[in-house]
């Protein structure tokens, strides 16, 4: 959404639309390895809002990195007829 009020990660660095969508494009950690452990879940829907949760799994392309586990909570918004995510939360699980 053009009004995304920004995801805050796991480390707790929140980034605007902008900062996202540049990591997006040039990741900090090229062949980071992403898996769907928990399919996307609706948690809640009013009003045209909606809020979504899963789990990723994830694994650095090199050895000596750790893995690691994150829920992820998306908020998303109904604009024109679609739903575009207003704002994403990152939390490390153990």
């Amino acid at each position: 959404s053009h009004g995304f009020a920004g995801i805050t990660r796991a480390s707790g660095r929140v980034d605007d639309r902008d900062g996202l969508l540049k990591a997006i494009a040039a990741p900090a950690r090229p062949g980071l390895w992403r898996h769907l452990v928990e399919p996307h879940a609706l948690a809640w829907i009013e009003d045209g809002l909606g809020v979504v949760s899963s789990v990723v799994q994830t694994r650095p392309p090199n050895a000596g990195e750790r893995s690691g586990r994150f829920r992820n909570l998306h908020v998303f918004a109904q604009e024109d007829g679609r739903w575009r995510c207003v704002m994403w939360q990152v939390t490390q699980l153990e």
